[in-house]
């Protein structure tokens, strides 16, 4: 069985002028929260927009202009609405879906092949969600958005990012993810940027 998922309320970017980089000399690196569902239900002042989140090199970089992206990002009350995310950029987000898998079921996240073909992932590895997530209460799945094209795009909440496949497995795992799972019980909102390890990240 398959069901949709969409972004949720909440990103995690890395603050302006920062290397991703989510552990950095051993400490999370700094992110600042965007609160996606505000700005697309709401929205916020164009002036107030642009300084926020626009910057001239990176539009350079694109090609266009700080008033062809405002056009773009305006609707009818006059505001700008979503998030924009530029070739290059990663944030991790969250599903708006809150969901509990049996111990005895699996489940695959799956991407939407038309953003994929204009370069945007939702969620880059680890497709699958581990029978026993969320089995204490319902738990959203972490995205991994990736702009590797070369468009601009605007995040809005409760956009349709992909589908969940339901697999139904044998018999009921010893093993619960929330109980075993490296990420588990992570809650509502998105997960941690990385979990603490002896990767080496460079530059630090």
């Amino acid at each position: 069985a398959g069901t949709t998922y969409r972004l949720g309320k909440t990103l995690k970017v890395p603050v302006p002028g920062q290397f991703y980089n989510p552990l950095k000399n051993g400490e999370d690196a700094e992110h600042e929260i965007i609160d996606l569902e505000h700005l697309t239900r709401e929205g916020m002042e164009p002036d107030e927009w642009v300084t926020k989140f626009l910057n001239v090199e990176r539009l350079e970089g694109i090609g266009a202009t700080t008033q062809e992206v405002v056009e773009k990002a305006t609707l009818k009350d006059g505001l700008c609405h979503g998030f924009p995310f530029f070739p290059g950029d990663f944030a991790l987000g969250a599903t708006l879906e809150a969901i509990t898998v049996g111990k005895n079921y699996k489940v695959k996240v799956d991407g939407k092949s038309s953003a994929a073909r204009r370069g945007l992932t939702f969620h880059q590895t680890a497709m699958n969600i581990w029978p026993g997530h969320g089995l204490e209460k319902p738990t959203t799945v972490t995205l991994e958005l990736h702009n590797t094209g070369k468009f601009l795009w605007f995040l809005h909440y409760g956009y349709q990012a992909g589908n969940f496949v339901w697999e139904r497995i044998l018999s009921d795992t010893s093993m619960p993810y929330d109980q075993n799972g490296r990420y588990g019980n992570q809650g509502l909102e998105p997960g941690t940027p990385v979990s603490r390890s002896n990767d080496v990240l460079l530059p630090t």
